[in-house]
């Protein structure tokens, strides 16, 4: 991962299928350390090595990719247990409402044009980079975690920026 893990990682997948979200390709697939399955970026596997004598684990009873593809925001899948908010102002607080970002989202409109978006996701720094290039017309408004990853990247930005 770019954000934060420095080093190559080697895990060991059951693959379960491949979906596109978000301008990229994903391997969604086992690991022991979750049974639901997880998300690999297919451009950020290095190598690939196959054991043939490795056994198979397949996917949990009834769950299919589409199931967890839709699960995320922007590739990030997983049980959507964080709620969020963010305060959207125009002219994107209309036009964010045309696309499913994550399917708990929920909107409401102010009368000053503004519009809260609402939903329960798995990871807060994919929504805090998500409200980072909807800057400026995007405010994460809770949890204080999102507001704090959002000031942190904001002022990132600032001091690249002169």
């Amino acid at each position: 991962s770019p954000y934060g893990n420095e080093r190559a990682t080697t895990r060991v997948v059951s693959p379960w299928g491949v979906f596109f979200q978000s301008h990229a390709w994903y391997l969604w697939g086992s690991h022991p350390k979750t049974p639901k399955g997880v998300t690999y970026r297919i451009s950020r596997i290095k190598t690939l090595h196959v054991w043939p004598d490795t056994p198979f684990s397949p996917p949990p009873d009834g769950m299919r990719i589409d199931d967890h593809a839709s699960s995320g925001w922007y590739g990030y899948t997983g049980d959507a247990d964080i709620p969020v908010e963010i305060e959207i102002s125009p002219p994107l607080a209309e036009i964010v409402q045309e696309t499913v970002w994550h399917p708990t989202q929920r909107f409401e409109d102010d009368e000053d044009g503004k519009t809260i978006m609402r939903a329960e996701v798995p990871d807060l720094g994919a929504v805090a980079r998500w409200t980072m290039a909807s800057a400026p017309y995007a405010r994460a408004k809770s949890p204080e975690e999102l507001v704090r990853r959002v000031g942190e990247l904001a002022r990132g930005m600032a001091e690249g920026h002169g």
